[in-house]
């Protein structure tokens, strides 16, 4: 493992240095690895401290010299397993205040791909059936990869879907699956599932608009019923 991974992985520099230099060396003192790494005493003791914090060093007395070596590799797994369940609880608790009234309204604009991957991995996380109408090609084809990902994270889910699309337009049915055509919709994607709507337009410039809402949703749950009596049955 070089320093940069140690890097991306959110060590400081010295953190990765003094540490990667541990690895290599196998045990080492604090006069050895300031003369291997070019720091100071005191930046190698400041720094070994925190790695000690981390679980990721120990510490040994030998002849009266300091000693530091790594700990087992399974070590660094543990510290960030650590802060994973930290992030997780910190999650729940910023959820907390933020639960969304049911006469609150919640705007939201995301752009470009990153944008709309975001939008759609919130729709899979909320684990929940859902309806979609209107332009139903672009996803597919501005998303190859994921797109797949997205059909077969539905069916794992075994979430039900309803689909309107327009006659020109075909997709492959699947299990849970009801798809009918009408013979025009608008151009835009639209999700509706739980209490959001997301309106997808995929030109100029790909943008989603996220709006959470009880009443917004379920007025378009009632309009989507009205073009779903209208529509013709596929399959």
């Amino acid at each position: 493992m070089t320093q940069k991974e140690f890097l991306s992985l959110g060590f400081s520099q010295g953190e990765a240095e003094i540490y990667d230099t541990l690895i290599q060396l196998g045990r080492a003192s604090a006069a050895t690895l300031s003369q291997k790494t070019g720091r100071h005493r005191t930046h190698i003791y400041d720094t070994i401290t925190k790695l000690k914090e981390k679980g990721l060093v120990a510490e040994n007395i030998t002849d009266g010299t300091r000693i530091f070596s790594p700990t087992a590799p399974e070590n660094l797994v543990d510290y960030f397993e650590e802060k994973k369940e930290r992030a997780q609880k910190l999650v729940k608790d910023l959820k907390k205040p933020s639960e969304v009234e049911k006469n609150e309204v919640i705007v939201e604009t995301f752009t470009g791909k990153s944008g709309i991957k975001s939008v759609i991995q919130d729709l899979l996380r909320e684990n929940k059936d859902f309806l979609v109408y209107g332009e139903g090609m672009q996803f597919e084809a501005m998303f190859p990869i994921f797109y797949q990902k997205y059909r077969q994270t539905i069916q794992e889910k075994k979430l039900k879907t309803k689909v309107i699309m327009k006659n020109t337009q075909k997709i492959p049915l699947r299990e849970g699956m009801e798809l009918r055509q009408l013979d025009y919709l608008s151009p835009s994607t639209n999700f509706v599932y739980g209490n959001k709507v997301v309106i997808i337009l995929w030109k100029p410039f790909p943008t989603a608009i996220r709006i959470t809402n009880d009443l917004i949703a379920e007025s378009h749950k009632s309009y989507f019923q009205i073009m779903w009596k209208d529509a013709k049955k596929v399959g």
